[in-house]
Order: structure tokens, then sequence, then C-alpha cells
């Protein structure tokens, strides 16, 4: 429990911190997304996938947005920008990745604007909160 409470309190190890979970999460992402899970067992909703692209990635923008404020003391626009910009890349090479690695996968341009608007709401919830955050410690 001390380590942990290091880790959050020391600016140093809490940019580590979270650039390793969302170092993670990310390669989670792309295995789940390369795997072939027709096999497992899993339970189904008679929801579209869609909905879960934009969770996954709107967790995953909120963490590297976690990153990113924890590396920067003042997070520019441009920052945020380039990590936006980064996430969907991110996501439309593993559509690409899926295209030519796999013959159980398939590119999906709806993926990619799942995955576009899960970043979006990600980038927009993390702001809001961390606006919150600040407004309440002043």
């Amino acid at each position: 429990m001390n380590f942990f409470l290091q880790m959050i309190t020391k600016p140093t190890l809490k940019a580590k911190f979270y650039f390793l979970v969302s170092l993670a999460y990310s390669l989670i992402i792309l295995y789940l997304s390369l795997a072939n899970l027709s096999k497992v067992d899993i339970v189904k909703f008679n929801s579209s996938d869609k909905f879960y692209h934009v969770i996954c990635y709107m967790i995953m923008s909120i963490l590297w947005s976690f990153f990113l404020h924890s590396k920067l003391k003042q997070v520019r626009k441009s920052s945020r920008v380039v990590l936006m910009v980064s996430i969907i890349a991110f996501g439309i090479i593993i559509e690409y990745l899926q295209l030519f690695l796999t013959n159980y996968r398939s590119f999906d341009w709806w993926d990619v604007l799942a995955n576009s608007v899960g970043v979006i709401l990600g980038m927009l919830l993390f702001s809001f909160f961390v606006k919150r955050i600040y407004r309440q410690n002043i």
C-alpha cells in the first residue's frame, strides 16, 4: 500500500504509473483486436459492437490523458490534439492489421468512426473533470 501511495504522490512515479497502465491497456486492445475470439465463450449482447469500440477507445483516451497531464505541467491544446490523432491513428492501424494479418477479421470504417467518437468523448470527459477538480481546489 505504501508503494501505491508513493506512486500517486511523486510526479515522476505518477507519470511512469500512468504510462504503464496506458501502455498495458493499449496492448490489451491490440491483442483483443487481432485475436480470434470466435471460439471464446463470452457473454453476447444484442447490441452492436460499435458501442464497445466507443467505450474501449474512450477509456484509452482518458488513460493517455492522465499520462499526458501527469507528464506536462501545462497541457497545451496542441498536445491534446496530437494525443487524439495518435490514438485515432492507432485504431486505424489496428483495422489495417486486421485486414492484412488475419483471415477472421476485416477492415471496417464504422469501427474507425466508433473509435474516433470514443476518443473524442474521452478527451471531453477528461477535460471536463480536470476543470472541475481544479476549480474545487482553488
